[in-house]
C-alpha cells in the first residue's frame, strides 16, 4: 500500500480512471451527449449577481482599509465595493481630481516607500 491511498479500492479507481482517459485519448471511447438526456440548470440567483476578482494591494493599504471597514462595522469587501462604486460614479460624472490632493497622495506614497526601503537597508 502507498502513503497516497488508503485502500486498494482507491488504487483500482485510479487505475480505472487512467485506463478510461487513455482509451478516450486513443479515440477508443466516444462521448454521447444525447444519451445524457436533459440537464437541469441551477435556479437563477436572486438579487444582484456578484463576481469575485483578485487584486494586489500593498500590505499597508490593505491594513488601512480593513481598519476603516472594522471601524464602520462593515465587511471589508463591502467597503471596497462601495469605494469602487463611488469612484466610478465620480469618473462617469467627469469629476476631476484636485491636483493638490493628488500631489499629497503621491508624496505620502513616496514617503511610505522610502521608509520601507530604509527598513530593508537597516535590516541588511
Amino acid at each position: 500500500m502507498t502513503d497516497d491511498y488508503d485502500t486498494a479500492q482507491e488504487l483500482r479507481q485510479r487505475a480505472d480512471s487512467a485506463a478510461a482517459a487513455e482509451a478516450f485519448a486513443r479515440g477508443d471511447v466516444a462521448l454521447d451527449f444525447a444519451a445524457a438526456g436533459t440537464v437541469e440548470l441551477p435556479p437563477t440567483p436572486e438579487g444582484e449577481v456578484m463576481v469575485v476578482r483578485s487584486i494586489r494591494l500593498p500590505v499597508d493599504l490593505e491594513v488601512r482599509a480593513k481598519g476603516i471597514a472594522e471601524a464602520r462595522g462593515l465587511p471589508y469587501s463591502v467597503l471596497i465595493r462601495d469605494w469602487i462604486s463611488e469612484g466610478l460614479e465620480r469618473a462617469e460624472a467627469g469629476e476631476q481630481r484636485d491636483p493638490v490632493t493628488e500631489l499629497h497622495r503621491i508624496a505620502d506614497a513616496a514617503d511610505r516607500a522610502l521608509r520601507a526601503l530604509e527598513g530593508r537597508r537597516d535590516a541588511a
